[in-house]
């Protein structure tokens, strides 16, 4: 085999080679900083064509570096799979991992920079931190709400035990110690229920603001239906209009079921 066609061999693996691997490369040279060489990918990731990179110099074009401040001709740090900045033909900048090596080329220093995007490496990165911090606050909101819930059946016991007791009660003093005992229970429960409230305020303030509405266009919330209800059942020794009698327990279900 003569060297003219090793030499032709050797070209067309280069060519091969460069064409298609899968990183960018460019070659700069060391002195001018003007990029002598870009393969297609690289090309492909900046956005122009290559006869449009070819001559540039290389800081603030590709790289994100000002004029003699060059990580490794300037500043001499070593750049190899180090995360660094690329800077795209429409001012984008992405994020790489880069390797640069100084290499002699027909006589002269050049910089041998290949680089790969790993912009869907970040988002994923990125992705599965807003999954975790989601997942952690539903976590807490579960054991918050569970502990809520254990909270509110005491309140909610008292007032069904006491709702049975004023009931039962033929004295008045009793009905009175009963509805006061009752009266604190649901101030209790109602502080819970803020308290519920305040840690969710989105939640809430769409609450507020479907009242709202409702109380524009002549109605009244379930929320407060209910809590009128109560009211007059208090107000009235347990009797509502027309003199029937009010059931509370009906109503507490309807207070446990309410969000």
């Amino acid at each position: 085999m003569t060297k003219n066609k090793k030499d032709l061999e050797a070209l067309e693996y280069f060519e091969l080679f460069w064409s298609n691997v899968e990183c960018g490369i460019t070659v700069v040279d060391a002195e001018t900083r003007e990029i002598l060489d870009i393969n297609p990918l690289a090309a492909k990731m900046f956005g122009a064509d290559k006869s449009e990179i070819i001559g540039k110099k290389c800081h603030k074009f590709l790289c994100p570096a000002d004029e003699n401040a060059c990580p490794i001709m300037d500043k001499h740090q070593i750049v190899d799979r180090s995360e660094r900045k690329f800077i795209k033909a429409n001012g984008e900048i992405i994020p790489i991992i880069k390797s640069v090596k100084k290499v002699m080329l027909n006589g002269r220093p050049v910089l041998l920079e290949s680089f790969t995007d790993i912009s869907p490496l970040k988002l994923a990165e990125e992705m599965i931190r807003v999954l975790e911090v989601n997942e952690k606050s539903e976590k807490a909101k579960t054991e918050f709400l569970t502990n809520m819930s254990y909270e509110m059946r005491t309140p909610i016991s008292d007032i069904i035990g006491m709702t049975a007791a004023g009931r039962s009660a033929k004295d008045v003093g009793q009905k009175d110690q009963a509805f006061e005992k009752i009266g604190d229970a649901s101030a209790a429960l109602l502080g819970i229920i803020d308290e519920i409230l305040d840690q969710f305020p989105g939640d809430a303030e769409k609450r507020a603001d479907a009242n709202e509405k409702e109380t524009a266009e002549g109605s009244k919330g379930e929320h407060a239906l209910l809590a009128e209800e109560i009211e007059k059942g208090l107000k009235a020794g347990m009797i509502g209009h027309g003199g029937e009698p009010v059931d509370m327990e009906k109503l507490l279900e309807k207070l446990r079921r309410y969000r």
